[in-house]
């Protein structure tokens, strides 16, 4: 078996048909994990090259990934860390200098009209309220006393701590106009 490297990756070819190398030899899987012989016991170490920075690794310094032939992502972990890192930073940048660019296209689509704002705002207020407990939200429907995922009704925007807690279905009956 004759072993041959080529721009970083290693080839295996087999000329008088042996089935193992020698200790301490590598031979190439495929394109990117090889298997080195470490001892007589023929225990084998699984190797792989990492497709970003193209440096021979173990097995173990790749993350699992169901959907490679080998079982293993094709970036080591070192790169992945690296490029998850910098992608974080490169794309906050990139949005900064986006809104700076092109203030016409930031755009609040919660706040498009007088009306939605009041709405946006009065369930902010009242969302905020529960959650800091100064309002109680009952675990029963008010209009038919299930338990079901419970809503705010607000029959008037203007008073936002004023409502209908109503189970959804309720809450959809209310509001359709037949």
């Amino acid at each position: 078996m004759d072993i041959e490297k080529r721009n970083g990756q290693i080839k295996q070819h087999r000329k008088d048909g042996l089935s193992y190398p020698k200790i301490g030899l590598t031979f190439g899987l495929s394109h990117q994990m090889v298997m080195r012989i470490v001892n007589a016991n023929t225990v084998i170490v699984k190797e792989k090259v990492c497709s970003k920075c193209k440096t021979l690794y173990e097995i173990d310094a790749f993350a699992k990934y169901k959907y490679s032939k080998d079982g293993r992502y094709y970036e080591c972990r070192k790169c992945v860390a690296h490029y998850r890192r910098t992608l974080n930073h490169n794309h906050a940048e990139y949005m900064r200098k986006y809104r700076v660019k092109h203030p016409e296209r930031r755009k609040d689509y919660r706040h498009t009209t007088p009306q939605n704002t009041q709405k946006t705002k009065c369930r902010d207020a009242l969302r905020n309220a529960v959650r800091d407990k100064r309002i109680d939200k009952p675990e029963k429907c008010n209009h038919c006393g299930n338990k079901r995922k419970i809503t705010a009704h607000h029959p008037d925007y203007k008073k936002p701590f004023i409502v209908i807690w109503l189970c959804n279905k309720c809450h959809g009956k209310m509001h359709r106009k037949y």
